[in-house]
């Protein structure tokens, strides 16, 4: 998928898997995706493939280059997933692990610290993902539960600051209750807790890496 976004251009392929699935009853089935796959970062996140038509919940992603946004989401590696439905409630469960799409790095480590010559991440990094779907009868009404564990290698290029890792880990939990066919209300939190003090440390002023940052 190629995208373009006024004077920023980034061309390349956000998603590409293999997925083999298997049904194990008549509404519930379990698979594996491979490839460049996809982790969710709650609902704002599933319709935020094009800034401009986003649907504005979640606003920072919104307004960041858009591969900043997605590297939390796109990665190289692997996915579980089941789907199943209990007494007509449907739920869905995803397990990824993937190494997060780093290219155009200089792009990510400016949209991050600010300037690309900070430094670069590393092949290390990766993205760890679980995602919580519960859908009523009829869908009336949904409960998302998304944990993203963000562990990013980061080699500096500059005396003054510290090279290592850092590890950002975000809760999202949303409700979204569908009103009619064309109107729905979406409640949603996101809580950040980051970790890996001797990098962030050079940022305080920046990048908050003490307490819980997060927002509605």
């Amino acid at each position: 998928m190629a995208s373009e976004d006024g004077e920023y251009h980034v061309h390349g392929v956000k998603y590409l898997y293999v997925e083999r699935s298997q049904n194990i009853s008549d509404d519930s089935a379990a698979g594996i995706r491979i490839g460049r796959v996809r982790h969710w970062l709650g609902f704002h996140n599933l319709k935020r493939e094009n800034p401009r038509d986003s649907d504005f919940i979640w606003h920072p992603p919104a307004i960041y280059r858009e591969h900043a946004a997605h590297m939390a989401s796109s990665g190289d590696g692997g996915q579980v997933f089941l789907r199943t439905s209990i007494n007509e409630w449907d739920i869905g469960i995803n397990l990824t692990y993937v190494r997060p799409v780093l290219v155009p790095m200089n792009e990510s480590v400016a949209i991050i610290f600010g300037d690309p010559k900070v430094g670069y991440f590393t092949e290390r990094s990766r993205i760890t993902g679980l995602n919580f779907s519960l859908a009523t009868p009829m869908k009336m009404v949904e409960i998302r539960y998304d944990y993203t564990r963000l562990q990013m290698d980061f080699q500096s290029a500059l005396p003054f600051i510290s090279s290592g890792d850092t590890d950002t880990r975000l809760h999202t939990l949303g409700a979204r209750v569908y009103l009619n066919d064309g109107l729905d209300l979406t409640v949603e939190r996101i809580q950040a807790i980051n970790e890996g003090q001797a990098v962030w440390s050079s940022f305080q002023k920046v990048w908050p890496t003490r307490g819980k940052p997060g927002g509605y």
